[in-house]
């Protein structure tokens, strides 16, 4: 497929990358600070109880401030260009009720995003 740098952020072809791991972060709490985003691919959690933070590491993060448009432009084009090669392809939301996962897929009621 080629280089796919520009979708998203990743040298790495279509065939050569059989995961890609992408995390939308919805700001629920206000603000309140327990998850900071790092280089836009590692996510430390606050532990409040121990008083350390967890991290994690994806090969995308979208904060809460991510429009549909970058999170298409950033995962769902690579995997439509990849479908219309040829490629099977899939989207995967995971979460809790009402975190936005159908938002995420499909977008708003209002038909503009």
């Amino acid at each position: 497929m080629g280089d796919t740098t520009e979708t998203t952020g990743n040298k790495k072809g279509a065939s050569e990358c059989s995961v890609y791991v992408a995390v939308r972060l919805r700001d629920i709490g206000g603000g309140n600070g327990i998850c900071d985003v790092h280089d836009g691919k590692q996510l430390a959690i606050k532990d409040t109880e121990r008083d350390e933070d967890k991290t994690f590491s994806f090969d995308r993060i979208f904060d809460s401030n991510a429009t549909q448009e970058e999170v298409y432009n950033g995962v769902g084009k690579l995997v439509l260009h990849n479908a219309f090669e040829g490629y099977n392809g899939c989207l995967f939301a995971y979460g809790q009720t009402g975190s936005g996962k159908t938002y995420t897929l499909l977008g708003g009621q209002t038909g503009k995003e």
